[in-house]
């Protein structure tokens, strides 16, 4: 199985573990721009988000994760 068919089929369900936003916050300043590559269904960048982030972008080839996220964190895309 390829990997985007991979990350298709299990993008309703994965679960990730929690972004270390306090030691991550000692070397990024709110203001950065901030790129997450393979970002998912964008759970990393709504937590980003709701500590003070909003230069935000994500990326992801999974069609299913985006869409994913499209619909859990509506107000992340621009």
């Amino acid at each position: 199985m390829k990997q985007e068919e991979y990350w298709n089929s299990v993008s309703e369900k994965k679960e990730f573990t929690p972004l270390q936003a306090e030691e991550f916050s000692k070397y990024v300043k709110t203001d950065s721009r901030i790129l997450d590559v393979g970002c998912g269904y964008g759970r990393t960048l709504d937590e980003l988000y709701r500590k003070g982030y909003h230069n935000l972008i994500g990326i992801d080839f999974s069609r299913g994760m985006i869409e994913r996220g499209k619909q859990q964190f509506p107000y992340l895309e621009k």
